[in-house]
């Protein structure tokens, strides 16, 4: 689901920003990680990454502007384990910068309605 207002629009997989300003750019992820079997071997110290980018046509490239990194955690039943994610920045973007989300491990993401990406003018 998407809401799209005040010249906001979206381009391959970004929030595209209509005028130049001051923004707070949030996002909000629900993670799942199931263990088949209680089992957890190999997943040793490795972690989950949730960022944010900025790309300028200028620059060619995407920017990190935010992130949040969690390693992870064995749920007291062996069986899953359930990550909430929250990532959040104020920044001054131009018109035509384009703001996407990633995250490391898209098998860990749980499609949900509670999962949010917004771009707002302050």
């Amino acid at each position: 689901m998407c809401f799209l207002r005040y010249g906001m629009t979206y381009y391959r997989g970004r929030l595209v920003v209509p005028v130049s300003g001051t923004y707070f750019l949030h996002s909000y992820l629900e993670l799942f990680d199931r263990y088949p079997n209680h089992n957890i071997e190999g997943l040793g110290n490795s972690s989950m990454k949730h960022a944010m980018y900025r790309y300028r046509g200028s620059d060619g490239k995407d920017v990190q502007i935010v992130s949040k990194e969690q390693t992870h955690k064995l749920s007291s039943n062996g069986l899953f384990s359930y990550y909430g994610s929250y990532i959040a920045i104020q920044a001054d973007l131009f018109a035509g910068d384009e703001i996407s989300v990633k995250v490391s491990n898209l098998k860990l993401l749980k499609h949900s309605r509670e999962n949010l990406f917004g771009v707002n003018l302050i």
